[in-house]
């Protein structure tokens, strides 16, 4: 899978296996399909991708920044779905990457 510039920090498969998701410390995600083919250009972010995950039926992959926002995308057109989410808090990386 190509398609990064930056160090890539999150992946993200959802539930049936349709879609991986990937961040990276630029701002990019970039979705593809099982077979490694990019769904979506580079789709800029405006902060480091930390989290990712998909929604238990795969319609919504869920985004969580470095800057403390959360972005909700519709996993048909690619765009955000709803209004950004601005939490207190930093969403770190877990400790296991």
């Amino acid at each position: 899978m190509e398609g990064h510039h930056f160090t890539i920090g999150r992946v993200a498969v959802s539930r049936d296996r349709k879609f991986i998701a990937s961040g990276d410390d630029g701002g990019e995600i970039i979705t593809w399909n099982r077979h490694g083919k990019a769904l979506t250009i580079p789709i800029k972010v405006h902060s480091v991708v930390n989290l990712l995950d998909f929604s238990p039926d795969g319609t919504l992959l869920a985004s969580g920044l470095m800057d403390t926002t959360v972005e909700f995308w519709n996993t048909k057109t690619w765009q955000v779905q709803g209004n950004t989410i601005i939490t207190k808090i930093a969403h770190p990386r877990p400790n296991n990457t």
